[in-house]
C-alpha cells in the first residue's frame, strides 16, 4: 500500500460525514468514479451524498445507468441548523432565554431598545461534513466547490499522473475488505474502459482486475447499463462520425466532424459528445491526440433562415501533461485529459487553429 493510500485512510478513519462532488461534466467515467467512492463510504457506514451537475438531458440517464451498476443507497441530506440572527450593535441584549409553554418552546430577547421581528434574520446553515473529496472537477469550478460545501478537510484526487478510474478502483479496494457484487461489477467496468484507452497494458490496472474477478463480477449487468445509457441511435451518430473521421500520422491526431444535420438525423444533441469521444478514443488508439469537431446550432427566432451555426470541438491527449500544454495555447482550461474550446465560424477555421496548437506541441 502506497503512501497516499495511507494517509487517506488516516483522514478516512476520523471521518464520518463525507461529501463526494465531481462538478460539472457529462463525463460517465469519472462521474462514476465519484459515485464509486460514495457507495464505498456507505459499506463503510459514513454519512456520504454524491454531488454531480450533468446536464438536464443527460442527469436522469447518468443517474439511472450508476442505479443499475451499484444498486440505490439513500444519501445523508446534508446537516443543517436553523440559526437566528441580528445585529448585536443595534440591537444590544440584556437578556437571553428559554422558557417551555407547555409543548412549545420560547426563546426570548431582552434588550434596551425595543426588537422587532423585522430585526431578525432566521436562516439554515449547513454544518461542515468532516471531509469534501473532489473527483477531478474542472479546474475553474474548484474555488466556488470548496466555498459551496463547508468542510473540515478537503482532498482532491485528479487524472494528473495517473488515471481517475485507477485512483478511484485503487481507493476503493483498499479500504473494503469485502465490497458487494455491484461495487466490484462497477469498478471493473471502470477499469475495463481505462484498460482500452491505455497506450499499452497497464500492469496496475490488470492487478487490480485480476484481484476483482476472484469473487463474481456482473458483466451482463454492466452491458446493460451501457446499453441502456447510451441507447440505439447513439450507434447510428457514432457511425456517421466514424464516416467522418481520419488519422494524421505527422500530428499523431484522430480527427472526426459532425454537421449539425446528423444530430438531426439521429434525434440526439451535443449531450452525447463526452460519450461519442470517449468511444472514439477507445476505437483508434493510434492516435497520441484527438480532436472531434461539431456543429451547433443557436436558435434565433422562430424562423430557420436567421439561425447562425458554430463550430465547436473537444479536445484530448493520451498524456495529461501535452493535454494541458494543448490547452493553455487554446485558451481553455483542461477537465481531465481533454478541454473544450467553443464558438469558431467554420470547421476550417477550428481545424487551423487546433493544428496549430499541436505543431507547436509537437
Amino acid at each position: 500500500m502506497n503512501e497516499a493510500i495511507q494517509k487517506f485512510k488516516e483522514m478516512l478513519k476520523a471521518s464520518q460525514t463525507i461529501a463526494v462532488d465531481c462538478g460539472t461534466s457529462d463525463d460517465t467515467q469519472k462521474i462514476l468514479s465519484a459515485a464509486l467512492l460514495h457507495h464505498a463510504f456507505l459499506s463503510l457506514g459514513k454519512k456520504s451524498r454524491l454531488c454531480f451537475r450533468a446536464s438536464d438531458a443527460q442527469k436522469d440517464k447518468i443517474r439511472a445507468f450508476i442505479e443499475e451498476l451499484l444498486g440505490s443507497a439513500p444519501e445523508a441530506a446534508p446537516e443543517e441548523n436553523l440559526v437566528i440572527k441580528f445585529d448585536s450593535r443595534a440591537m444590544p441584549l440584556s437578556e437571553l432565554k428559554y422558557e417551555k409553554d407547555g409543548d412549545m418552546l420560547k426563546i426570548i430577547l431582552a434588550g434596551n431598545s425595543a426588537i422587532g421581528p423585522s430585526d431578525l434574520v432566521i436562516e439554515k446553515e449547513k454544518l461542515p461534513v468532516d471531509l469534501l473529496m473532489l473527483v477531478d472537477p474542472n479546474r475553474p469550478e474548484i474555488d466556488s466547490l470548496i466555498v459551496e460545501t463547508p468542510h473540515r478537510d478537503v482532498i482532491k484526487i485528479s487524472s494528473k499522473e495517473r488515471a481517475l478510474a485507477l485512483k478511484a478502483a485503487e481507493i476503493v479496494v483498499s479500504i473494503l475488505d469485502n465490497p458487494s457484487e455491484q461495487i466490484r461489477t462497477a469498478a471493473w467496468y471502470l477499469l475495463d474502459r481505462e484498460d482500452r484507452l491505455c497506450a499499452a497494458p497497464s500492469k496496475e490496472i490488470l492487478l487490480i482486475k485480476e484481484g476483482l474477478l476472484n469473487a463474481p463480477v456482473s458483466a451482463d449487468r454492466a452491458h446493460k447499463a451501457r446499453a441502456a445509457l447510451l441507447g440505439s441511435s447513439f450507434w447510428k451518430l457514432f457511425g456517421r462520425m466514424l464516416a467522418r473521421c481520419e488519422f494524421e500520422k505527422q500530428l499523431k491526431t484522430i480527427w472526426a466532424f459532425l454537421p449539425h444535420s446528423d444530430f438531426q438525423k439521429t434525434g440526439l444533441a451535443e449531450n452525447t459528445i463526452h460519450s461519442l469521444f470517449l468511444e472514439l478514443q477507445m476505437l483508434r488508439q493510434e492516435g497520441s491526440f484527438f480532436a472531434l469537431l461539431w456543429e451547433q446550432q443557436n436558435k434565433n427566432g422562430n424562423n430557420p433562415i436567421n439561425n447562425q451555426k458554430t463550430i465547436n470541438a473537444i479536445v484530448g491527449a493520451k498524456n495529461f501533461s501535452a493535454a494541458e500544454s494543448l490547452a493553455s495555447l487554446l485558451g481553455a482550461a483542461t477537465s481531465s485529459n481533454y478541454f473544450f474550446v467553443r464558438g469558431f465560424k467554420t470547421f476550417s477555421e477550428a481545424e487551423l487553429k487546433i493544428r496549430s496548437a499541436l505543431q507547436r506541441i509537437l
